[in-house]
């Protein structure tokens, strides 16, 4: 998810008709509406509340060669049909609850 990241690189700098631009590349004609809501204060800001509703991550993926994910779900099941990725597991994921304790118990010494 990358609305945050897209909406700092064009709201944050005054640049609010590229926001709009990227919200209708996603979504169409309700994305560019629902970006007018954000814009006009009218909706609360969509990659603080609905972000997962709203990634705007194809603005990056589309320049992508690829994509890794550190999730349960397949990256190609997240990104646009038809695009190809790889998923890895996180580390964190494989320990099991008493190797996160065994863990947490040496840093602290």
């Amino acid at each position: 998810m990358l609305h945050h990241l897209i909406a700092g690189t064009t709201i944050g700098r005054g640049n609010g008709r590229a926001y709009l631009d990227a919200m209708e590349r996603e979504l169409g004609v309700a994305g560019r509406l629902l970006g007018l809501g954000v814009l006009d204060n009218l909706l609360p800001l969509l990659w603080e509340t609905q972000p997962e509703r709203f990634p705007l991550s194809g603005v990056v993926l589309d320049q992508a060669q690829g994509l890794i994910a550190t999730r349960s779900t397949s990256p190609s099941e997240r990104a646009r049909p038809g695009y190809r990725g790889t998923a890895l597991a996180h580390p964190a994921s494989r320990l099991a609850d008493g190797d996160h304790r065994r863990a947490r118990d040496r840093r602290e010494r």
